[in-house]
C-alpha cells in the first residue's frame, strides 16, 4: 500500500502570474496535513496539481516513488477530493451523484447505491438524497460532496477549505470526519486560511504564501519557529522615540502604535530592562504589559499579512 504523496518543487503560472513557485510538501497515510495560507497563496492550485487536474510547469508529484502524472487513471482510485466551491450536475440527485462517483472508483453498482445512502445518513443529510443538485444551496452541495469521503475507500483525501460556509454544527461534523479518516489510515490534506481551524486537528501544517512553502512541521514546531518568547506593550506619548531606543538595544521586531510601542522579546524576563532603559532616557512610560506571543498573529506575520 502506498505510504505518502510527495510534492517536489512544483511551479505553475497563469498568463504570466505565479500561482505556485517551487512548492514542496508531503502527505502521509494515517496523518492529517493542514495546508495553511492566505487567500491567493496557491492552495487550490496545489491541490489540483496533486490530483492531476492541472499540469505543473515544473516539478512532480510522487506516490512513494511513482510519478502520479504518469499514473493518472490509477490516481483517481486512490485520492478523493472535496472542492472549496461545490459543483455537480444540476439534474443529478445527491444519491445518484455519490453512487456514480463510487462506481467510477470500482465499487459495484448495488453496493455503491447502498454506500451513497449510508454516507448521507451518517452525516445527517439523508433528506437530500432525491433532491436535484441544482435546487440545493451552496452549503447543501458542499455537504453532499463531503459525503463522498465516506462512499469509496480512499488512500488519501484532499479537502479544499472544507469549513468555509458551514455552521458550527457542521464544522464539528467535518472535523470528526477528518479524524475518523485518519483513524482508518487515510492520509488527509485539509486547506484553510485560518490557523485556528487547523490548530487542534492536524498532525502537521504546511504554511504557504505566494506559492512557496514557508514551513512544514507540527504546530508546536511552528510556534517555536515564529511565536517564541513574549510581547511587551509599552504605553507612551512618544512611541517613535521609544522605538528608536529599543532598537538601539538590539531588538528588531518593534512596532510603533498609537500612543504605544510593541516589542518582541526572547522572554518576559527582558521586559524590566527595556522599561528601565526607556525611563533612563526620559521617555514617559504610562504603563506596560507583557504576554505570550500570539500564534495566530505570528502566522500572519510569517505570511506577510496583518490583522
Amino acid at each position: 500500500m502506498p505510504s505518502r504523496i510527495v510534492v517536489e518543487g512544483i511551479s505553475k503560472r497563469y498568463k504570466g502570474a505565479v500561482a505556485v513557485d517551487g512548492l514542496s510538501l508531503e502527505i502521509a497515510r494515517g496523518k492529517v496535513l493542514g495546508l495553511l495560507g492566505p487567500n491567493g497563496a496557491g492552495k487550490t492550485t496545489t491541490i489540483k496539481i496533486i490530483l492531476g487536474l492541472v499540469k505543473p510547469d515544473k516539478g512532480r508529484v510522487l506516490l512513494d516513488d511513482k510519478d502520479l502524472h504518469r499514473e493518472g487513471v490509477r490516481m483517481k482510485s486512490l485520492v478523493g477530493y472535496t472542492p472549496e466551491v461545490p459543483e455537480g450536475p444540476a439534474w443529478a440527485t445527491p444519491c445518484r451523484l455519490l453512487e456514480d462517483l463510487a462506481v467510477i472508483d470500482g465499487v459495484p453498482r448495488a453496493e455503491a447505491r447502498l454506500r451513497a445512502r449510508q454516507a448521507l445518513a451518517e452525516l445527517g443529510v439523508e433528506d437530500l438524497c432525491l433532491r436535484r443538485m441544482g435546487k440545493l444551496s451552496k452549503g447543501q452541495k458542499k455537504r453532499v460532496l463531503i459525503a463522498q469521503a465516506l462512499v469509496a475507500e480512499r488512500e488519501f483525501m484532499l479537502m479544499d477549505e472544507p469549513f468555509t460556509g458551514l455552521d458550527p454544527e457542521w464544522v464539528a461534523r467535518v472535523r470528526e470526519l477528518v479524524l475518523d479518516l485518519r483513524r482508518r489510515g487515510v492520509g488527509v490534506l485539509v486547506s484553510s486560511h485560518i490557523l485556528r481551524e487547523l490548530q487542534d486537528l492536524v498532525d502537521e501544517v504546511a504554511v504557504i504564501a505566494k506559492g512557496k512553502t514557508l514551513f512544514q512541521g507540527t504546530i508546536d514546531e511552528l510556534a517555536r519557529k515564529v511565536a517564541g518568547g513574549a510581547v511587551l506593550l509599552v504605553r507612551t506619548p512618544r512611541p517613535a522615540e521609544a522605538a528608536r531606543i529599543v532598537e538601539e538595544m538590539g531588538y528588531r521586531d518593534v512596532q510603533v502604535l498609537a500612543q504605544a510601542v510593541r516589542v518582541r522579546l526572547e522572554s518576559e524576563d527582558e521586559a524590566q530592562a527595556v522599561i528601565s532603559r526607556l525611563m533612563e532616557r526620559g521617555v514617559g512610560v504610562r504603563g506596560f504589559e507583557t504576554r505570550g506571543y500570539d500564534l495566530e498573529e505570528a502566522y500572519l506575520r510569517l505570511v506577510g499579512a496583518r490583522r
